[in-house]
């Protein structure tokens, strides 16, 4: 039998040439059903919270000129040091120039805000809500200066929470969230929202995910419905990195999902920064893009 030390030599000798290959092929199965974590960036900065990130948005099939014929959104995190969490908001405004308005079937969108809060440690959802301005030309009714709030919280595992509907004049319309069962990580992602970086990307990487349309939901207020837009909805990476439209110099992992408004988001190979998300409604396509893509220069 060979010297206890050449044995040891051997056994680290094949977990150094074999650990990849296992981690390579195991790792997807494991991961399969989970989402990938977003990057909380520079929470540990003394200062605390950081700066809002700025995006520019357009529709159509073209990209924005400039950021001046684009509507604007920003995003930034909210610390909350007691509990150990993070809050993720996004704000999108409407432009006032003359810019194709932002239309989502019968609404025509003024102000929207997203707020997610999560576990810091975890990364469990805890509590998301939604707030919207917007115009409606529906049903022969033209309401300006509408609002909507949705607000929900998770507790066991379990989402539960309410949809708010404000006309002008009118008593507010309101309805319960169906109770969601979420996944082990605990995520719900909502259309339109932006974090700074999303990690763990690799080619072919899937995942199941809830996720919530307060946008598709309204309508169905206006019909006398009561069904709140929220379903589980599969993800995946593409197996090939694409660039940046626009930009060769940038290339990026791609998320599809398989939903009706074909959400797709570009994230850097390597620095992880979410740099663009874009969506379809009714056949408009909407495109929210970093303001700033190169952040090293």
């Amino acid at each position: 039998m060979p010297p206890r030390w050449l044995c040891v030599l051997i056994v680290l000798s094949w977990l150094f040439s074999t650990g990849p290959l296992v981690w390579k092929e195991l790792r997807p199965l494991l991961l399969a059903n989970q989402p990938p974590g977003y990057s909380i960036g520079l929470l540990d900065d003394a200062r605390g919270d950081k700066l809002p990130i700025r995006w520019t948005v357009h529709l159509g099939d073209g990209e924005a000129a400039d950021q001046l014929n684009a509507h604007s959104a920003e995003s930034w995190v909210e610390t909350h040091p007691r509990q150990d969490e993070v809050t993720f908001h996004t704000r999108l405004t409407a432009s006032r120039l003359r810019v194709a308005p932002l239309k989502f079937g019968p609404l025509t969108l003024h102000r929207m805000e997203t707020a997610e809060r999560i576990d810091r440690r975890e990364f469990r959802l805890r509590r998301f809500a939604v707030e919207m301005v917007f115009d409606i030309d529906a049903l022969g009714l033209k309401i300006e200066r509408a609002g909507c709030k949705s607000e929900a919280t998770v507790e066991a595992g379990t989402l539960r929470g309410t949809l708010e509907l404000t006309l002008p004049g009118v008593e507010p319309f309101r309805l319960d969230i169906p109770e969601v069962q979420l996944p082990n990580s605990g995520k719900v992602e909502l259309p339109l929202h932006l974090y700074d970086k999303i990690e763990g990307l690799y080619p072919g990487r899937a995942w199941l995910v809830p996720m919530i349309d307060p946008v598709r939901s309204i309508p169905g207020f206006l019909q006398g419905g009561g069904k709140v837009e929220m379903k589980n909805v599969a993800a995946r990476v593409l197996d090939q990195v694409e660039p940046l439209p626009g930009h060769p110099d940038l290339l990026c992992h791609v998320v599809v999902y398989d939903t009706e408004t074909r959400p797709k988001i570009y994230v850097q190979v390597g620095k992880q920064l979410l740099l663009r998300q874009e969506t379809v409604y009714d056949g408009q396509r909407i495109v929210i893009q970093r303001a700033q893509l190169h952040t090293d220069r």
